[in-house]
Order: structure tokens, then sequence, then C-alpha cells
């Protein structure tokens, strides 16, 4: 076998394997005597099949599938490894006659994607990193935690007669960017949401406050330039909304009694157990805190240049939405009317539109911080060479396997198999790093402006790269 490497882009070549006749054909015989113990003839035992009878019962498009996959399981890995070509992802065959012949030479070319070079010395380990954290006053927040409490377990009142703060409403909405580009999920029935500052779609909500039941409000915001979903970031939008139904409870009593709805033998209880569980969601802040700082480090202190095609690759998976058609849109959904389960009752219910974001600033930075970290992450594994505990991950997956039989009465299939693995080693990575620096701890007041915003712009760019 002859192998030549073309460079055809930034981090990206052509290999081509040249298989001489003699190659093919002993693949082609390889291959065939494998068949030749699973298939059944009468009159003859299985693999003392003769040639000639195998080969008239099986079908020529197979077996030529067949010896393609044992020339590539045979040869790419270990071509790959000779030409020291650390690869991005897997190679993709391009060059192939699909008439070739079982005892001619063949040629298979392959466009390899590569990992993309690092500087020299890249800045990782032993650094110092700040970490923003939101300082929670635990002591403070258990009275609002009980209040809430109380609330959901309050009388539900009866002919409210308009929207207040911290109501539960069900809306219809559809909505659409001021300058006419593609919003996704825009438009819904009947969905349920607490009527806040923050909730759903930023100031718009609290803009129904006062609205009736039944009355419908038009609604212009402009989303927040950090905004975490970097294709709304910065731009204006306009909703259509119509109350449906109000909802609101009186708070009952905070005692003793409130305390046994949630299975605490008096009110001191319940109290502690607040307090133990915001203790628990303070630690699990602290350490997606690092994992922030960590990746916000990696993609500012070490450039690396993205070659078109990663660039292409990432921004197509964010920016490409697939929606039903929009043939039907009058049926309800508690989410999204675009919803992928619903059914439209004809033939077209399996169409899909297709639909592209628009590349904000922020979304373009999302887009290239996550190329940046994944970059990184590859050499990582290869430079340090990160543990990865197998066994608690073959717990996990086994775990996993069991409740996928269990809903789906089949094994969970071999691709989930692959991202589960694939999150496994990203946070593995994460905790590689974390283990391997070290961390100045700020502490940032939620309550004012630019410490808040300093965290949010964080967080807004880096929302892509902490995705497993």
């Amino acid at each position: 076998m002859q192998t030549t490497v073309e460079n055809l882009d930034k981090a990206k070549v052509k290999l081509v394997l040249d298989f001489e006749a003699k190659e093919v054909e002993k693949a082609y015989n390889q291959v065939l005597k494998s068949v030749s113990k699973e298939v059944k003839i009468p009159g003859f035992r299985p693999g003392q099949i003769p040639k000639n009878i195998l080969e008239s019962r099986l079908e020529p498009a197979a077996m030529k599938r067949y010896v393609l996959e044992k020339l590539v399981e045979d040869n790419l890995d270990k071509t790959l490894k000779e030409k020291e070509l650390k690869i991005f992802s897997q190679p993709f065959l391009e060059d192939l006659n699909p008439n070739f012949s079982f005892k001619e030479s063949l040629t298979l070319g392959f466009t390899v994607e590569l990992i993309p070079s690092l500087n020299e010395n890249p800045s990782y380990k032993g650094q110092k990193i700040v970490v923003l954290e939101e300082e929670i006053d635990i002591e403070a927040e258990i009275p609002k935690q009980l209040e809430a409490l109380a609330k959901s377990k309050g009388e539900l009142l009866e002919d409210v007669e308009s929207v207040e703060e911290f109501d539960k409403i069900e809306i219809d909405y559809e909505g659409k960017f001021t300058d006419n580009s593609y919003m996704p999920e825009a438009k819904g029935k009947n969905k349920t949401v607490t009527v806040t500052e923050k909730n759903f779609a930023p100031g718009l909500l609290n803009k129904l406050i006062g609205c009736k039941k039944g009355e419908e409000k038009e609604i212009t915001i402009t989303f927040p330039e950090h905004y975490v979903e970097g294709a709304f970031s910065g731009k204006e939008a306009t909703f259509k909304v119509k109350v449906n139904n109000i909802n609101r409870q009186k708070p009952s009593a905070i005692d003793d009694e409130l305390a046994k709805e949630f299975d605490c033998e008096n009110l001191e209880a319940l109290k502690e157990k607040i307090k133990q569980e915001l203790e628990e969601e303070k630690k699990k802040e602290s350490l997606y805190a690092k994992n922030l700082a960590i990746v916000n480090h990696i993609a500012n202190s070490n450039p690396i240049e993205i070659p078109d095609w990663l660039y292409k690759k990432i921004s197509e998976t964010y920016t490409t939405i697939l929606e039903d058609d929009e043939h039907d849109h009058d049926h309800e959904d508690d989410e999204h009317v675009h919803d992928e389960n619903c059914n439209h009752g004809d033939e077209k219910n399996d169409e899909k539109e297709k639909h592209l974001l628009e590349i904000t600033p922020l979304l373009e930075k999302q887009i290239l911080n996550k190329a940046k970290v994944e970059i990184f992450f590859l050499h990582l594994l290869d430079l340090e060479k990160v543990p990865i505990d197998n066994k608690t991950f073959n717990d996990s997956l086994n775990l996993q396997d069991r409740y996928y039989k269990q809903v789906y009465g089949k094994p969970l299939p071999d691709k989930y198999k692959q991202q589960l693995f694939v999150q496994f080693v990203f946070r593995s990575t994460l905790e590689w790093l974390i283990n391997n620096n070290e961390f100045e701890v700020v502490k940032i007041n939620p309550n004012l402006p630019e410490d808040k915003a300093k965290l949010e712009k964080i967080m807004a760019e880096m929302a892509l790269a902490l995705e497993d």
C-alpha cells in the first residue's frame, strides 16, 4: 500500500491510500472466509461452503461494503499514527470508484480534519485564576424561600381581575425581530409562565402587569447585549401577547403545619432543610464558577487560529434550526408551536423547514470560544494524559442503558454511548484543570449592576464552551 498526504487547508489534509490488486483480493478473501462462517446453505457446514457457491449467494454491493470496511479498519488508523496525523473528527471517504473490482488496484481518498496547533507554551497549569462568585447571604434567603413555599401551598384565588407580579399566567404569544431576521421558538399557545422581570424574555412579562384575562397587548423589548442566547443578544423584538388565564394563590401561614407539608416535623426543621439545600446549591454554584473561570482563561490566554472549516462546522451546529413545516399552526402546544413531536394529521408530518440564525457579535464570540476550548481539550488529553475513570463511566453507562431499556425496550444506541463518553471526558478534563490550578475567589454583589454585569458578560461569552 502506498500513501500520500496533500495539504488542503489549515489543519486539513487529503490522505490517499493506494492498494495493489493483491491487497484488495486478500481483503476480499478474508471477508469471504468470515462470511462463510455465518451463512447457512443446505448441504454445507458453516465455513465449508465452496467459494463459487458462496459468491453466487452474496450481494455484490454488500461484499464491496464489507471489503471497504476491512481495508479501512486494517489500514486507516495505522496510517494516521505513522503519519502523525492527530485527527479532530472521523476522516471522510470521498474518492471512491463504486464499480471497483476485487481483482484490481483500488484508491481511497480521505479528507482529514486535524486538531489545530497550539502556541509553544500554552497557559493552563499552575495558573492563578480569578473566580467571580455571587455573594449569597443564606440566612437572608431562608425567609424568601419560606414565603415561596407558603405561596405554593396557598389557596387558589378565584376571579382574579388583572395580572400582578409573581402570578402564574397562561399566554398565547408571537414574536419577531424588528429587523425581520429569523427568531427561533417565536410562537406558542397556552404557555404557562410566572410573571417576573427576567423570566421568559427579559422585561416582557412585567409589561403585562395590569392586563385582564382575554386582553391582548403588543410589546417591544430589547434583549440585553450579553443575553446568554447569543442569537438574541442586543436585538429588538416585538411580541403580540394574549393573556388567556391568571392564577394567583393566597399564601398559607408559615408555621408547623406548612412544615409538615414538606415532610418536616416542625418549622425549625423546615428552616434547617432549606439551609442545607441552599448550602448544597452554593457548592454547585462555586464549582460552576470555577469551570467558567477555567474555560474563560483558556479562551483568552491561549491564542488559537481557528480554521474556516471548524468555524463553519460549529456555527452550523448552533445556527441551523429545523422546525416543522408551517402548514398548520392552529394546534395547541404547552411549549412551542413548532414541536417536532406534534402530529399535523397529514402526510407532511415529517417535513422540516430549515432556518438560519443571524450571527450576532456575541454569538460569533461564543462560537470562537467553543472552538478554542474544544481544540485545547483535545491537546490536553494528549499532553497530560488526563486520567479517565473508566469504572465510573461504565457504571454510569450501565445505569443509562438499563433506564433506556425500561423506557424503550432496547439497548442504548451506540451514538448516545459516544455522546455520554464525550461528556464524561469533558467533565474529567475540567476536574483535572481545577485540581492543577489555584483560584482567587472574588465575591461580587448581585445587587450592584456593575458587578453583576461582569459575571453576565463572561457567562454569556462562554455559554457554548461550557456545553459538554
